[in-house]
């Protein structure tokens, strides 16, 4: 014959406590999933007098008369330390993207929207900087200069 002794179940204030953590886990996981989506969709639009950043998070745009047209270059930003980026502001900076606000070493403010450092397509407007990961980043400096003529 053998003796059973049960434990004294939790009380409900347990159980709240723990759906309390699984919906913070389940949010932060969506907020992942929608940064996910966000990095992959990310578009930029030469229109008739606006630059568009199209993005889930930080997209802008920027009337074409702002850009300074002899800033607009295709750089590598391992040759580049003064604009390397020092300190985050308002942004997601994750290994490999960066994307938001973000202070450079050389104290400017600047825009970003980067995944590969060594082709970022970089411009100025008045306020700030911005830097852009494309596919093609000599193809839109191309197209960004001929619209701003």
């Amino acid at each position: 014959m053998s003796d059973v002794f049960r434990i004294i179940p939790p009380k409900m204030s347990s159980y709240i406590l723990i759906l309390i953590i699984l919906a913070f886990l389940a949010a932060i996981c969506i907020l992942f999933m929608a940064l996910l989506f966000s990095i992959k969709n990310i578009r930029f639009v030469i229109g008739e007098d606006r630059f568009q950043i199209k993005s889930l998070f930080y997209g802008r745009e920027i009337s074409l008369r702002d850009i300074d047209q002899a800033s607009v270059k295709v750089v590598d930003l391992n040759n580049e330390p003064d604009l390397k980026p020092r300190l985050r502001t308002n942004g997601i900076g994750l290994p490999g993207f960066w994307s938001g606000w973000f202070r450079l070493k050389n104290k400017a403010k600047a825009l970003l929207f980067v995944t590969d450092r060594t082709r970022v397509v970089l411009f100025t407007t008045p306020d700030f900087s911005v830097m852009l990961s494309s596919e093609d980043p000599e193809g839109l400096s191309d197209r960004l200069i001929s619209a701003l003529r």
